[in-house]
């Protein structure tokens, strides 16, 4: 299983579209044949742009988690990939 960690602002608008992330995770699944976790953790402005996350995801990424960042304490051992 592949993990990745993206860690900032779940802004569409304003940071940038995660579109790109998620064909790039999708890729990586296929190329490798294994399946892809997919953590996000950070805030959303308001409901309507973290309902946008959650559909895009689900369409794009089968495997994802969403937590905040303001809330949340992460540690990671062994290989890591992050993007933000």
């Amino acid at each position: 299983m592949l993990v990745v960690l993206y860690v900032g602002r779940l802004s569409f608008h304003a940071k940038a579209h995660p579109l790109a992330m998620y064909q790039a995770l999708e890729t990586a699944a296929q190329n490798t044949g294994k399946k892809v976790l997919l953590i996000e953790c950070g805030w959303h402005a308001n409901d309507y742009i973290k309902m946008a996350f959650v559909d895009a995801a689900k369409q794009v990424s089968p495997l994802h988690i969403s937590g905040n960042l303001r809330r949340a304490k992460s540690r990671s051992s062994g290989d890591c990939l992050g993007c933000s």
